[in-house]
């Protein structure tokens, strides 16, 4: 796959490279209980609530996992914690915006 920009190759590889590359992988974590959200924002200060959720933006394999930690240290029920990565149109955004 090859991203091109006024003609030239912006950044090129396999898809899978290509999202490793880029930093918006975010984790989504929809808590049973919304107040819940709340003290995952005050606990991961990179984060930010939504929708009665929680969001961590620019999220490693290592912050997931930390978060997934945090929410089994404090019985925190969850309905969905899902990793976002990138799609194909932000990404082509993204790259040629740099």
């Amino acid at each position: 796959m090859a991203f091109l920009e006024g003609g030239k190759i912006a950044l090129c590889g396999d898809i899978d490279e290509i999202r490793k590359k880029r930093s918006d992988t975010a984790v989504e974590v929809l808590p049973e209980n919304p107040a819940d959200a709340a003290l995952l924002a005050e606990h991961f200060a990179a984060g930010e609530l939504r929708d009665k959720g929680f969001v961590l933006r620019n999220a490693s394999a290592k912050d997931a996992e930390d978060l997934m930690k945090f929410l089994l240290e404090k019985h925190i029920s969850v309905i969905r914690f899902e990793r976002k990565e990138p799609d194909l149109e932000n990404m082509f955004m993204e790259v040629i915006g740099e």
